[in-house]
């Protein structure tokens, strides 16, 4: 399956195109899927960051080209470079320049290149941008609801829904890179985030906000239903984006492994629930109540009379 299709294919639930839309609204969702989900430069200079960290310019030079020219310097000439890369991505030369210089300078930290050099030892096997796609059974909250979505007889009344408290589902995910040891009967799960800070509490919240540790939990099912029988761990490579461009790994512990494998849960309910019923419901239908973010000083923005300022 090639990436358009892989991104364009209504039938798979992926993290991006799913969970995270799923996680704003069914209205979000449905936005979502009417625009599509195409490949963009964003993605593809990540991609090439990801590809030069992890294997070097082999992997790189397997994956993209550099092109001297752009779509501005002419279609017949940017459609002579599309030829000669053959399918790979294309990068121009200030975007391949910008994703050398960041990896390169990741890779200078021994505690980054050594933890990656042993994953590409005799005993492990490690592939990049590992495409994942897998059969998950999720056990229903309304069984009700989802049984237009498991089948009804074409153009009969739709009969009263059977004992079902469970659906199959097709995952997909494109883990950075994916190692095993296969000896050992163990694997890690690798994903590679530009960060703007390596401090543990603003690092924390933002893998939480952007829902990473829901996405892990995702590729750590796609792995598990692949794999079952290896040990998977789910590591997080945060660099900085900027200069120094320092670098950390971070393990995801059990206890946000479930709390992931909570959230996703409901997510995935929501949207095999959501494409059953069609439902287009925003964030919320009522008026809600504000709940404010705790202050800690709240007594320093008062006046003399105790009257807000």
């Amino acid at each position: 399956m090639s990436r358009p299709e892989w991104y364009a294919d209504p039938g798979l639930v992926g993290f991006s195109d799913d969970l995270k839309t799923m996680h704003e609204s069914g209205l979000a969702y449905y936005d979502h899927k009417a625009r599509g989900s195409a490949d963009t430069n964003s993605r593809k200079q990540l991609r090439a960051v990801h590809a030069l960290i992890l294997e070097g310019g082999a992997a790189f030079r397997a994956g993209f080209c550099v092109s001297p020219v752009t779509r501005r310097n002419g279609t017949a000439a940017y459609e002579a470079v599309k030829v000669a890369a053959a399918g790979r991505d294309i990068l121009s030369k200030s975007e391949f320049d910008s994703a050398a210089a960041t990896a390169s300078a990741v890779r200078s930290h021994s505690w980054i290149a050594d933890r990656l050099d042993a994953w590409r030892s005799d005993a492990w096997r490690m592939r990049v941008e590992q495409p994942l796609r897998w059969h998950e059974r999720v056990e229903l909250t309304d069984p009700p609801a989802v049984w237009p979505l498991l089948g009804t007889p074409a153009g009969g009344p739709v009969p009263d829904p059977p004992d079902i408290e469970t659906a199959v589902i097709d995952g997909k995910g494109i883990a950075d890179a994916v190692a095993i040891n296969r000896d050992a009967g163990e694997g890690v799960v690798i994903d590679c985030k530009g960060v703007p800070t390596l401090v543990d509490r603003p690092l924390f919240s933002h893998l939480e906000k952007l829902l990473y540790h829901v996405q892990a939990a995702h590729y750590l099912a796609g792995a598990r239903a692949l794999a079952p029988w290896v040990r998977w761990r789910f590591l997080w490579l945060c660099y900085q984006t900027r200069p120094p461009y320092d670098a950390r790994w971070i393990e995801l512990s059990a206890d946000d492994l479930q709390y992931g494998t909570d959230v996703r849960l409901h997510l995935l309910r929501r949207v095999i629930e959501t494409r059953a019923t069609g439902s287009r419901l925003g964030r919320s239908i009522e008026i809600t109540e504000s709940r404010l973010p705790a202050w800690e000083a709240r007594d320093d923005t008062t006046n003399q009379e105790g009257a807000w300022i």
